[in-house]
């Protein structure tokens, strides 16, 4: 008896704020767009990952007038032909320069601390272009590669969740 399934998991894409974009003279909201298959991990976000010598484009969307950034190699899997309105803003960042660029936190109670290498970008070469965005959210308390690159880069390492799997007193809204 075989006791191997696959099964089909939620993932999302999350909007992380970084600041403005200037698209034809107007300053427009910018954001990293990641994609993460462990959602119940957001809260604990500290650090987004990009790879070093992959490149990314920022896209402008007349329909939100925003300014998402994502890997070059996804743009068509992303948004394919005609799909969704959208302009080619930039096409030339490579991971490296977009490493050290702040964003903004999700929630509030992340941004409690003062860690001042919290809520940057940072270079991984684990970061693939088979799904997602190239771009990934980095929770330090969860997974092996998050807790490498958090413990190598000297983020804040919090667990939002109990024994039992639920939100703990650090999430109060979902506890």
């Amino acid at each position: 008896d075989n006791s191997y399934r696959d099964v089909e998991d939620i993932s999302v894409y999350v909007k992380f704020r970084a600041g403005t974009a200037d698209v034809e003279g107007k300053k427009v909201p910018r954001y990293f767009l990641a994609w993460t298959t462990t959602p119940w991990t957001l809260p604990a976000n500290k650090a987004l990952a990009v790879h070093p010598k992959e490149y990314y484009v920022e896209v402008y969307l007349p329909a939100t007038g925003e300014v998402l950034v994502f890997a070059k190699k996804l743009l068509f899997k992303l948004f394919p032909d005609g799909a969704v309105p959208h302009q080619i803003v930039r096409d030339d960042l490579q991971g490296s320069d977009l490493a050290g660029e702040q964003f903004e936190p999700l929630y509030p109670h992340a941004a409690s601390g003062d860690n001042k290498k919290d809520f940057k970008v940072y270079s991984a070469d684990f970061v693939t272009m088979e799904d997602g965005t190239g771009i990934v959210h980095i929770a330090p308390a969860f997974g092996e590669v998050d807790h490498q690159l958090g413990s190598r880069e000297g983020l804040t390492i919090e667990t939002t969740v109990d024994s039992a799997g639920k939100f703990n007193e650090l999430v109060p809204d979902w506890q």
